[in-house]
């Protein structure tokens, strides 16, 4: 049996500074951005184009979602 990926511990950091970015419901955002919950691995981060510590004009710019791959090895297919 396979257990879903707790959405509340992705990664978030900045694109610019690489600070982390603390969000307040990571399952908000994945839903927005239209990605499935039960694809989340911790391979999975969100990448925000600044934060609060290098643009600190108040709004959070809308985030990437990445996976990470290794090298070598192959992404098994979602």
């Amino acid at each position: 049996m396979t257990r879903l990926f707790d959405a509340s511990l992705l990664y978030a950091e900045c694109g610019r500074c690489r600070s982390p970015v603390i969000f307040r419901d990571p399952s908000e955002v994945l839903l927005w951005m239209g990605i499935p919950a039960d694809s989340l691995g911790s391979d999975c981060l969100l990448i925000y184009d600044g934060c609060p510590k290098c643009s600190p004009d108040g709004s959070l710019p809308e985030p990437r979602f990445v996976r990470l791959r290794l090298r070598g090895r192959q992404q098994a297919p979602h």
